[in-house]
């Protein structure tokens, strides 16, 4: 699970179990959760859960920019090894300045699509 968190969010937290999560399901499952209710505790809104196979990354994008009247923003991302490398360029622009009232998690069951096949490395 790769996740962008605001600093104040991770103040207390600085630990990579909130970035990445390797491993069994039950791991990751635990890991949203633990993420979904720091959130939560610290006046967040409830996530906004997507399918990568289901949402192109640019409108996941517009979901953590958009602004939020509420708390903190959790943008849940499942699946997002559904996305090639071209599909999530959106997501890797908006990494290089996020918007630090959104929270995004990206959740995937193995690794990410590679932009080319392995033939043509």
């Amino acid at each position: 699970m790769i996740v962008s968190v605001p600093d104040s969010l991770l103040a207390s937290h600085r630990s990579a179990r909130f970035r990445r999560a390797k491993g069994e399901a039950a791991t990751i499952d635990r890991a949203v959760s633990r993420l979904i209710a720091r959130v939560e505790r610290d006046g967040g809104m409830p996530p906004e859960r997507v399918k990568a196979e289901e949402t192109p990354a640019g409108d996941v994008v517009a979901a953590c920019e958009a602004l939020s009247f509420g708390g903190l923003r959790l943008v849940l991302v499942e699946g997002a090894d559904a996305w090639k490398a071209a599909d999530a360029a959106p997501v890797v622009r908006y990494l290089e300045a996020p918007n630090e009232g959104s929270c995004l998690a990206m959740v995937s069951a193995g690794p990410l699509t590679p932009a080319r096949g392995a033939d043509e490395l």
